[in-house]
């Protein structure tokens, strides 16, 4: 009979992983999203740039944040980055900007 001892960080690490599921997590019949539940851009920021394999650019008059990819080499082709931002405190818009000289916030 053998017996498994758990590491010390496995516990944080299953306790971190169990927090973003159950943030992920919402009741489907309440027909809205709580607002504890909304994500940052904290939160959804590196996920995005990952996924899309682009940097992405959170813009606010409050604070403006830059995430690039980390899991992912560059492509072959160029991309453009995502800019989002915040409008009426509560929501995130995508923006179109012309291409040019665009000073992009810290990393």
């Amino acid at each position: 009979m053998s017996t498994t001892t758990q590491q010390p960080w496995q516990s944080q690490a299953d306790a971190g992983v169990k927090l973003v599921g159950d943030s992920l997590t919402v009741d489907r019949e309440a027909g809205y999203v709580p607002l504890h539940k909304w994500m940052s851009n904290i939160d959804i920021g590196p996920l995005l740039a990952n996924w899309y394999n682009t940097p992405v650019v959170f813009v606010s008059t409050t604070g403006s944040m830059t995430y690039l990819p980390t899991t992912k080499c560059p492509g072959n082709q160029p991309t453009w980055p995502i800019f989002l931002g915040f409008i009426n405190g509560n929501h995130w818009i995508l923006l179109h900007l012309k291409r040019g000289l665009i000073p992009y916030p810290p990393v």
